[in-house]
């Protein structure tokens, strides 16, 4: 190990007992002098080496460069490239929707894209009338959803201040297969919109989103990227495979 690295970590007095710098700190000098930044802009964007009084001065900032200069050898993590795309035919969503069984969302697949999974979900309501009171909905904390009026409509609220808010439990078909971590909950004064066959409206992770009115029924698609990997990739209802 060479006296530098031995004074860096404190192996080695930086100065001799009379007070005086030891004389390999000399042959140092001469052998790194003195880096300096062209200018001061320069001087923003690196650290310059100086030797001073027979030791470095600036010691914080060459550790910072240090450790910044060995972060750039680590590889970053790998994630293996996806080579095929999969399809979801308009005859399995709908399959999946016409089941006797099963309930208002229903999951089609689940598919890995590398950093992250994209979910396909169908969901029907029937008619809802409309009611004084907040609306009544739910909130998912991770997993977006992306919503594609397949028929029907009605009128979905989204945001607002939130009350009454009910966890649903871990091991429920909801958290496990549809949209990860979620809660239902009551919320007031969020935006309003009417939508229709052919709209879309994407609602982020942590929004809260809920009908309240359906004139007749509304069937959607709901897309569903799941960046933190929730959802259990390659999962394909039963219905279809």
């Amino acid at each position: 190990m060479s006296r530098l690295m031995q004074a860096v970590r404190g192996e080695i007095p930086r100065r001799t007992e009379n007070g005086e710098a030891p004389a390999w700190q000399g042959a140092t000098r001469k052998r790194i002098g003195h880096i300096r930044p062209r200018s001061n802009a320069a001087h923003a964007g690196c650290i310059a080496v100086r030797m001073q009084r027979g030791f470095y001065h600036g010691l914080p900032g060459f550790t910072l460069g240090f450790a910044a200069a060995v972060a750039l050898l680590v590889p970053a993590q790998v994630v293996a490239q996806v080579t095929t795309a999969t399809d979801v035919t308009e005859a399995e969503y709908m399959a999946v929707k016409n089941a006797p069984e099963g309930g208002v969302d229903r999951q089609v697949k689940v598919v890995d894209i590398g950093k992250s999974n994209v979910a396909v979900g169908i969901l029907h309501r029937d008619a809802l009338e409309p009611s004084d009171g907040p609306a009544r909905g739910i909130v998912h904390t991770l997993v977006t959803e992306v919503y594609y009026i397949v028929s029907g409509g009605g009128t979905l609220m989204t945001g607002g201040t939130i009350t009454e808010r009910g966890d649903i439990p871990e091991d429920s078909h909801i958290v496990q297969v549809l949209v990860g971590e979620s809660y239902r909950a009551a919320a007031e004064g969020g935006r309003v919109r009417d939508v229709a066959e052919g709209d879309i409206v994407v609602i982020p992770g942590g929004v809260f989103h809920g009908w309240t009115a359906i004139p007749d029924h509304v069937t959607y698609l709901s897309i569903r990227p799941d960046p933190d990997k929730v959802l259990p990739a390659g999962w394909v209802n039963p219905l279809i495979q």
